[in-house]
Order: structure tokens, then C-alpha cells, then sequence
């Protein structure tokens, strides 16, 4: 049998995660030339889910609180970075400056943590001041550093509802974070280029 990697296992495979997240190749139509090619079938999981093992539970929890780690890390040095004079800078007035793009990986997409008792609900709090940012920063990857770290297994596998209206594995909202931070840190690259300041570099492991 072909066997082939789903999108779903890409994060994990590429930082040497479980090699267990593949799936059977899908079977070909009754006609494939009507199409030229296998149409899709459905997933042998509901809705994109994985048939997972315990041990290809805890590859991805590992991945995931690695990640996190990592992130927090590149959040505390993109935050640092900025000079004080730009800390509000933005190319134009349509767009988030350079704080808000901060306070936006976190702040905006961490919802449960927003919703139980999270960042300041003032956001001049954070928005005006380096030191809160980082402090919140900090309290955010803590946050989720906590939810999955100590979810259950089940749960952390178990099928929910996204905000896309999709229904995926819980662990699939945290590798979601994880892509909106690397995309959102990366947006603010020519913020800090315009200012003289070199980005720091990222981080593709977390280091001892």
C-alpha cells in the first residue's frame, strides 16, 4: 500500500517529529480519466482527524510545548528590538503598528485565554508601555504552555469545532497559533529594516 504525509503531519515531521502521521493513499475513482486524477475520498477519521496512538499523542504535545517555547522566546527579542521612538511606529495609517502587531500574536488569537482572565482588557496598558507588553507576552505563552501541557491526552486528540467552522483535533488550534506567530513576526521585519534594526534571528529549535 502507498502510504503518503497529510499537510497535517508537516509541522511535526519537519522539526523530527512522529513519523506514525500518515495516512493510506485514497483510492482511485471508478473512471480515473474522467478527471486525470484519484478524486478525493473522505478521511478513514471524522472531519481530518488522525488515528493516533498514545505515543503519536505525546510526539505532538512534546512539538507543541517546544514550539511554544520558541516563540516566546522570539516575541521577548522582536519586542525588545524596536527603538523606543518606533515602538508605535506604522508604514501608514490603514495598517497595525509595530506594537499592535505585537500584542496581535497573542492577544488577539489566544481566545480562551482572553476570555478567562487574560491580557488587560485596557489596551493602552500594553500598547504604550514595552515592559507590560513583555510581561503579557510572557503570561500568554504561559498560558498555553499550560493548557496543552497539561490536557489530557484525549482531549488533546479529541475532534472539535475551529473557528474556520472546521472540525479538527484540538492539537490542531495550537499548530495554528504557532504558524500566526511566525507569520505575523515576520510581517514586522521591514517595520524594524526601516528603522535600522536587523530582526533577530529565528529560531528553528529551542536551545538549552
Amino acid at each position: 500500500m502507498k502510504r503518503r504525509f497529510t499537510p497535517a503531519a508537516i509541522p511535526i515531521l519537519l522539526l523530527g517529529g512522529a513519523p506514525g502521521f500518515i495516512l493510506p493513499e485514497p483510492a482511485p475513482t471508478a473512471d480515473p480519466a474522467m478527471t486525470g486524477r484519484p478524486a478525493p475520498t473522505a478521511d478513514p477519521a471524522p472531519n481530518g482527524a488522525l488515528s493516533q496512538t498514545p505515543e503519536d499523542v505525546e510526539a505532538v504535545r512534546a512539538y507543541l510545548l517546544e514550539a511554544f517555547e520558541r516563540q516566546r522566546q522570539l516575541d521577548m527579542a522582536y519586542a525588545a528590538a524596536m527603538p523606543d521612538s518606533a515602538w508605535r511606529w506604522a508604514p501608514n495609517a490603514d495598517v497595525r503598528d509595530f506594537a499592535e502587531q505585537i500584542a496581535h500574536i497573542t492577544h488577539d488569537f489566544f481566545q480562551p485565554w482572553r476570555e478567562n482572565g487574560g491580557p488587560s482588557a485596557d489596551s493602552t496598558a500594553y500598547l504604550n508601555d514595552r515592559a507590560v507588553m513583555i510581561v503579557q507576552l510572557e503570561e500568554g505563552w504561559d498560558w498555553a504552555i499550560e493548557r496543552y501541557g497539561g490536557m489530557s491526552a484525549e482531549d488533546l486528540a479529541a475532534v472539535v469545532p475551529m473557528f474556520t467552522g472546521q472540525r479538527l483535533p484540538q492539537w490542531r488550534e495550537a499548530t495554528y497559533w504557532i504558524e500566526h506567530a511566525q507569520w505575523t513576526r515576520g510581517s514586522v521585519v521591514p517595520y524594524l529594516r526601516a528603522h535600522g534594526v536587523a530582526p533577530p534571528n529565528i529560531r528553528f529549535f529551542t536551545t538549552g
